[in-house]
């Protein structure tokens, strides 16, 4: 019978340890920089999975983080390399607040904002990147 006190004060010592290492660990995932992903490398992906799916829309996983005053021209090598050299325009006016961003074949940003980046590409024709909500609605 001896002993059997000391098992449960080491089962008790035991779970006050788990729970400081679990707060410990939540503290430093609390902290995480934001793992929103960039809109560089959101838009090639798009329009990769566009162009390699023509006629389909290709919706990014994740909201890309735009910050204002940087602008994503149509004519980027990577955006290109992407598509096959086929045309790129942006749109974003008809799913954002006003002034966020401004489409056209430079997509211009007005104010930090984070957006679902979706891309469509003809089967014969240029591709659309359209920046806003979940749902891409490929062009007749």
């Amino acid at each position: 019978m001896k002993g059997q006190a000391f098992d449960t004060f080491k089962l008790l010592i035991a779970a006050v340890v788990a729970i400081a290492i679990l707060g410990i660990l939540l503290n430093i995932i609390g902290t995480l920089p934001d793992l929103t992903a960039n809109p560089t490398n959101t838009i090639k992906t798009a329009l990769s999975d566009a162009f390699s799916s023509q006629g389909i829309p290709s919706m990014s996983p994740s909201k890309a983080a735009f910050q204002k005053n940087i602008n994503f021209p149509s004519t980027t090598k990577l955006f290109l390399d992407a598509v096959g050299g086929n045309t790129i325009t942006f749109d974003c006016s008809a799913y954002l607040k006003p002034n966020l961003c401004e489409g056209g074949t430079t997509l211009m940003i007005k104010q930090d904002f984070k957006a679902y980046v979706s891309a469509c590409c003809a089967a014969s024709g240029p591709c659309k990147v359209i920046v806003g909500n979940e749902t891409a609605i490929c062009p007749p």
